[in-house]
């Protein structure tokens, strides 16, 4: 698939990002995806290893992106004994439901004042 891109040379998200690039490249290689979303999720993986922020500062920088990822690492349960590994594949999920979930709040529908 990556035809574009070579994964290794992006790889370069720690901690939560690294699980967030993980779920992506699972996506990536499984052809059971559409063409198009994994060139999506190659576009992503490749944006977040250049990202210079934390994983609380993502849903603000990207919603689309931060969506994107968040399907993806429910999709992809990372399956290791590596606790580490797992408290950070957790942490991403927590903060991206939750930055997801704080901005729905703000968009409420605006107050009939009649």
């Amino acid at each position: 698939m990556n035809e574009t891109i070579e994964l290794k040379k992006y790889e370069n998200g720690v901690g939560p990002l690294f699980a967030c690039q993980l779920s992506l490249k699972m996506l990536i290689e499984d052809i059971r995806n559409d063409y198009s979303h994994r060139k999506t999720a190659e576009t992503i993986y490749e944006w977040l290893g250049n990202y210079e922020g934390s994983i609380d500062e993502l849903y603000e920088v990207s919603s689309e992106k931060s969506v994107f990822i968040l399907e993806a690492l429910e999709k992809y349960d990372i399956n290791t004994t590596d606790s580490n590994l797992l408290l950070n594949y957790i942490d991403a999920i927590g903060s991206l439901k939750y930055q997801k979930d704080l901005n729905l709040c703000t968009f409420k529908m605006p107050i009939n004042k009649s």
